[in-house]
């Protein structure tokens, strides 16, 4: 059985479409990565059969239902205006993910370059917490100012 599953706002805004096999695990994913998880006051849960009909039925509700949050499956958009309707409320700590969003580059590329390990390191200094990796976007905009110089 896969789980097609809809997160809403308190306002029942849709903030996000998935698949997955455990709802509750990849919930638990969505409070340590992402930054709208708080948000969430609803949850909806639709089963299919197979994944390829979870998937299927993904792709069809983010084109159709545009959730906040979904990067997948949404048309092209400027850059400017993908980074405001994806993250609209820009948290102050970045993770990996919204930092290399933001920068549009590879989460790869961040993790490269922030291991104790790399020869060229990342032009902004992390910060760990709890074993995860965040950044401050006050030193990623100071970062894009001075090359911008």
């Amino acid at each position: 059985m896969q789980n097609l599953y809809r997160h809403f706002n308190k306002n029942n805004n849709l903030l996000y479409i998935g698949v997955s096999l455990n709802v509750l695990s990849r919930l638990y994913q969505h409070k340590l990565n992402t930054h709208w998880f708080s948000e969430i006051t609803l949850v909806t849960i639709q089963s299919f059969d197979t994944r390829e009909e979870a998937l299927e039925a993904e792709k069809d509700a983010i084109a159709k239902e545009k959730p906040l949050y979904n990067i997948k499956f949404q048309p092209p958009q400027k850059e400017s205006e993908e980074i405001n309707i994806i993250m609209p409320n820009l948290p102050r700590l970045l993770s990996v993910k919204e930092t290399a969003k933001y920068l549009g580059i590879s989460t790869r590329t961040i993790y490269n370059q922030t291991s104790s390990k790399a020869k060229k390191k990342f032009p902004i200094k992390p910060i760990k917490i709890s074993g995860l990796i965040k950044f401050d976007r006050k030193d990623i905009d100071e970062w894009i100012e001075c090359v911008k110089r």
